[in-house]
């Protein structure tokens, strides 16, 4: 964007559905977001489903640092989650920081 295009766009000149976004990041950042994928459609994910991983990643830490045989059931208190999600998580994480070897194949 030239310096002449910054300068005689305003906010008015956004469809409206668009100023709000102007609004939040800023004129200079909207038209940067419009460069990059103006005419998409973009998703954009809920904070919760970004924290997920972090989240994920903690639990199966905890997991791995209680020393006694109600860790499931504590961390399932804790973060609001079943007993069985709770086991599903530190399988899946486990899983993730530690795949099985590749098997070779024997034909």
């Amino acid at each position: 964007m030239t310096t002449t295009e910054k300068d005689e766009i305003t906010i008015e000149d956004l469809p409206e559905k668009f100023r709000d976004v102007a609004e939040l990041l800023g004129m200079e950042n909207a038209m940067k977001l419009v460069d990059f994928c103006g005419g998409d459609h973009v998703y954009v994910p809920k904070r919760n489903m970004i924290l997920k991983p972090s989240k994920y990643r903690d639990i199966y830490d905890e997991y791995k640092s209680c020393k006694d045989t109600d860790g499931y059931r504590r961390l399932s208190q804790k973060y609001d989650l079943t007993v069985n999600r709770i086991r599903e998580i530190v399988r899946e994480e486990h899983r993730r920081r530690y795949p099985p070897p590749e098997q070779t194949n024997l034909f």
